[in-house]
């Protein structure tokens, strides 16, 4: 997912001519009103420079869609939103966050606004509740990250660390984690704000994920890099590469506390955590096509009976592979770029967003789409599944998030 950064360069002072000591001041400041709107395009249908800049920020729509399957539409952001998710324990919340520099907490059911989290000054591009539901943690791109405690919806702690690039909560305990571009990785304990720093060797640390076993987590880096981190004691234990050059796109841990996936360039890869190296490479080729595909996406089904993963690319190709034979079960082609999977919990099936404006539900047994959800005009750029599985939260570069119910 590419961000568009906001320009904090301030105009430059006008110039203007020198004159001479005789020449007629007024004579000189002596202009045409009609002439002078038209000139700086202030007239009726002109913008100010702070228009301007956000005009060149407006996403591309594309046609409204042939219906709109939304419960609810939430349009209280200016412009694009970034991140979402459903708080975990009941379901009644969501938080998104945006290029407009502000997050909103709010209800599901009718979209009432509980707390607008100011003080952000950048597009605010990670939000999510704790597996509580006690907390909901948003950040920024240039580095500030808030925790909110949700009973009052009060800021109970904040942290600068520079330019943020991915951000999560500890699946089993009040304990928030990001990552940095300028490479270190950074654990809280909320809302003591105890920390820990995981330093780095100066590559952008990308993404990252907490091993199912909370003890472990393992970082990928803008150098094609895996580093696994032991949480207790704050220490980088293992390094993992693969052959292939680049910047780890996604991240995902396998419930057996060993395997991990990983995406980088045209490919996905294995890993052993435990034997800190790579096991196989999933190459994402297709049948008659002779280059690979740009892997964006990973994740790995949470059903110990179903060893598959899924990856999917920019250029709208889902993968599912059987990690227990090493063999490629289905190959799916959607129409937009695929932006992010997620594995449902019950049944044998993945969504994925796309740079259509489409969320889609595959079974991966027999990789048919089972169902698609159509509203917004630009990319889904983030999604969230609640926890008894009956809603879809989407973030969209048209700058409204929806919810979808789920049968």
């Amino acid at each position: 997912m590419q961000q568009m950064p906001k320009s904090d360069t301030p105009p430059s002072s006008p110039h203007y001519p020198q004159m001479d000591d005789d020449e007629d001041e007024e004579e000189f400041f002596e202009v045409n009103e009609d002439e002078l709107e038209e000139v700086l395009n202030l007239a009726d249908g002109g913008r100010s420079d702070e228009e301007d800049e956000a005009f060149d920020d407006e996403p591309v729509l594309g046609p409204p869609p042939e219906r709109d399957d939304a419960f609810l539409l939430f349009s209280q952001h200016s412009s694009s939103i970034f991140s979402c998710h459903i708080e975990p324990t009941n379901g009644k919340l969501a938080v998104t966050g945006g290029q407009d520099d502000k997050a909103y907490v709010w209800e599901i059911e009718n979209g009432k606004i509980l707390l607008e989290c100011t003080g952000h000054q950048d597009s605010v591009t990670a939000v999510e509740f704790s597996q509580d539901g006690n907390y909901v943690a948003t950040a920024d791109m240039a580095g500030l990250v808030q925790v909110w405690r949700t009973s009052s919806m009060q800021k109970v702690w904040e942290y600068t660390m520079g330019d943020m690039t991915w951000m999560r909560w500890h699946h089993g305990t009040n304990v928030l984690m990001a990552g940095a571009a300028s490479s270190e990785v950074y654990m809280w304990k909320i809302p003591s704000g105890d920390c820990k720093v995981f330093g780095g060797s100066g590559e952008k640390s990308d993404c990252g994920v907490i091993l199912p076993d909370g003890k472990r987590a393992c970082v990928g880096y803008s150098d094609g890099t895996l580093k696994l981190l032991d949480l207790k004691a704050g220490s980088i234990v293992k390094s993992m590469s693969s052959d292939e050059a680049g910047t780890i796109s996604d991240i995902a841990a396998h419930h057996d506390n060993n395997l991990i996936l990983a995406g980088i360039n045209g490919k996905a890869f294995v890993a052993s955590c435990n034997q800190g190296k790579v096991l196989s490479t999933l190459h994402t080729q297709v049948p008659g096509g002779t280059e690979e595909q740009n892997v964006e996406a990973v994740a790995i089904s949470p059903d110990a009976s179903l060893p598959l993963a899924a990856y999917g690319t920019l250029e709208g190709y889902l993968f599912i592979w059987d990690l227990a034979h090493q063999a490629q079960r289905h190959i799916v082609h959607q129409q937009g770029a695929i932006t992010k999977i997620m594995w449902d919990q019950e049944r044998p099936s993945v969504y994925t967003s796309g740079t259509d404006g489409v969320l889609r539900h595959f079974d991966v047994r027999s990789g048919v789409l089972v169902q698609e959800w159509l509203g917004h005009r630009a990319d889904i750029l983030d999604f969230s599944r609640s926890r008894d599985g009956r809603y879809l939260l989407t973030a969209s570069d048209d700058k409204t998030s929806r919810i979808f119910k789920l049968d």
